[in-house]
């Protein structure tokens, strides 16, 4: 996949206006949690977050018996900051790690049948 991918960069940067137009503060995650949980299950992420974690996804790709995976971490809170001061660093790090799952899902799969991918953003 080219870096300079239109429809990849439009994607994240929806990405990127959705988690800054609706910031929440830690332990009151709801709404990025389900916006989560939709965009890695549209990217075809297995959703294991157990019940008992109230906010943040837990999600994994790729075969079980994977002997290789990647794991990435990141957190989803975030201050609520008008646009003109610029943008929260956790919706920066958050958008960074949606982009690298996108681009894994789809570079990997293809290319690395063996390789699990899992994300944790608590």
């Amino acid at each position: 996949m080219a870096i300079n991918d239109k429809t990849l960069e439009d994607k994240l940067t929806k990405v990127r206006h959705q988690l800054h137009q609706h910031p929440e503060l830690s332990n009151q995650e709801h709404q990025t949690t389900l916006f989560l949980n939709s965009y890695l299950e549209t990217l075809g992420y297995h959703i294991v977050t157990p019940q008992k974690l109230l906010t943040g996804v837990i999600a994994e790709i790729g075969p079980s018996e994977s002997n290789v995976i990647i794991g990435l971490r990141s957190d989803i809170d975030a201050l609520p900051i008008a646009e003109k001061t610029g943008l929260c660093g956790s919706v920066l790090r958050l958008t960074t790690v949606c982009s690298v799952l996108t681009v894994l899902v789809k570079a990997t799969m293809g290319s690395f049948p063996n390789c699990g991918i899992a994300a944790c953003v608590p």
